[in-house]
């Protein structure tokens, strides 16, 4: 498995939009899939994810690693396609965090934020990335017209 950053917004967009994807990553008021638009900064570490095979690599998805200080805190946004849903997935994010703390020696601390109605993704932060949860935001979502709490979860860099 490979990680590498990428800065095409042509592959971004077709990873983020994608139907399995985008409907549980945006809120009440995103553009429509087809208007969506990544932010195409140096800040922003756009990091895709491919299954090397013999023949071609398998493009699995994407991880946008932001600042959210100067310093120390970074905020994972996870997509990963079906295709890597499973196995595949939970080592993608232990590879995350492998490029994280290698590339990224600022960051003390990388940290999520999963809609309480994403069960999924709440187990999967947990269980792949080996998050714990910090703290709840309450109705900071707007999903189907209706308010939802978010929770925050994180994890510190070890040895820190």
């Amino acid at each position: 498995m490979v990680i590498e950053r990428t800065y095409s917004e042509e592959i971004i967009r077709s990873i983020v939009a994608h139907p399995k994807i985008y409907p549980w990553i945006c809120e009440d008021g995103a553009p429509s899939p087809e208007n969506w638009r990544p932010i195409l900064i140096d800040s922003v570490y756009y990091l895709l994810v491919k299954e090397i095979t013999k023949q071609n690599p398998i493009v699995l998805g994407l991880f946008a690693v932001v600042p959210s200080t100067t310093s120390c805190v970074y905020q994972v946004h996870t997509a990963l396609l079906p295709i890597s849903w499973g196995p595949l997935a939970k080592q993608a994010a232990k590879e995350l965090l492998h490029w994280v703390w290698t590339n990224l020696p600022n960051c003390t601390r990388l940290c999520g934020e999963v809609p309480a109605n994403n069960r999924l993704a709440y187990k999967f932060g947990i269980e792949a990335y080996g998050m714990t949860q910090y703290g709840r935001n309450p109705k900071s979502f707007l999903k189907n017209k209706k308010l939802q709490d978010v929770i925050l979860l994180g994890i510190t860099r070890p040895g820190v």
